[in-house]
């Protein structure tokens, strides 16, 4: 008789749930990233904790919150492409560079990388507020969402924001 594989990874993970003494749903945050290896899970959880522990969080929260709706339609296994001849407004351009420049360092840690994500809340809020993501031309409309899934897809890697409630 083989071991069912999904029990026993539903065994281990509410075990895993149980072992940190934080909000349940930052633990729920990073298993909905995908990881499984213990030792990264274990510092998500603990970079994630400080986050949302941490002054302003609250703020930045509403902003990612919307990131994570907007783009709930798009399949984030699929690379998003954003082009930058379809940019209309300032905003997108600004967003898009500073995006650029955070998705490009090396981190020495999930804290620094998710503070640094997290750290594009005044851009996105200024992208919110002069730029209409569902715009006519689909093209537009389209690039636009994809910029935001960039975003959103970095978050993913170390924990699905959605997943966490304050």
């Amino acid at each position: 008789a083989g071991i069912d594989m999904s029990k026993l990874e539903a065994f281990i993970l509410e075990r895993v749930k149980q072992y940190f003494k934080v909000n349940p749903s930052i633990v729920e945050a990073v298993l909905a990233s995908g990881e499984r290896e213990l030792l990264a899970m274990g510092k998500k959880i603990e970079a994630l904790d400080i986050m949302v522990n941490s002054e302003g969080f609250s703020e930045s929260f509403s902003t990612f919150k919307r990131v994570a709706n907007i783009t709930k339609d798009i399949d984030m296994s699929n690379e998003m492409l954003v082009d930058d001849k379809f940019f209309k407004e300032e905003a997108e351009k600004v967003l898009h560079e500073r995006y650029i420049e955070v998705s490009t360092c090396q981190y020495s840690s999930y804290e620094e990388e998710l503070d640094a994500l997290l750290g594009l809340k005044p851009e996105l809020d200024k992208f919110f507020e002069d730029v209409m993501v569902n715009a006519e031309d689909e093209a537009v409309k389209n690039n636009r969402k994809s910029l935001v899934a960039s975003i959103y897809k970095s978050i993913l890697k170390i924990e699905d924001i959605k997943e966490v409630s304050i």
